[in-house]
């Protein structure tokens, strides 16, 4: 949807070069996949196909908005981050990366530090994230 491109777009104006977007078929990774600018190569893939174990093998993060893949710990290792948009996600990925030195940032970190972001714009001055992220691992 709208915020995975999002996302795909902020990263690749970071300076990622290379973004794939794994969805449940190829169609809806096509769809999903922003128009890259000059430099940058985006890669459609469905959840099946063989590319993506290759691809997973070669990342350096991944960015989770729903469940589509068991973690593999042949990929995994100290060099990848691990970034969950959504609640509710399978804790095997992060707990098989965080047992091979990976880095992980949970949902609620990542939902704690936008909220934050938006009500700083609002009100001119610092947001506890500390306090909002308690109120997300808070939350049902």
């Amino acid at each position: 949807g709208p915020g995975t491109r999002a996302v795909l777009r902020e990263l690749v104006a970071a300076g990622a070069s290379e973004a794939a977007l794994i969805a449940r078929d190829a169609p809806a990774a096509e769809r999903g996949l922003p128009m890259m600018p000059a430099g940058a190569h985006g890669r459609p893939l469905a959840a099946n196909d063989p590319r993506v174990a290759t691809v997973l093998a070669r990342c350096d993060l991944i960015v989770r908005s729903e469940d589509l893949l068991p973690p593999d710990g042949s990929w995994l290792g100290p060099h990848l981050t691990f970034v969950d948009l959504a609640s509710g996600l399978d804790a095997g990925w992060r707990l098989a990366g965080a047992d091979a030195g990976a880095t992980s940032v949970s949902w609620s970190d990542v939902e704690a530090h936008r909220v934050a972001a938006g009500l700083r714009s609002v009100v001119g001055g610092e947001v506890d994230v500390a306090a909002l992220h308690e109120t997300f691992l808070a939350a049902p």
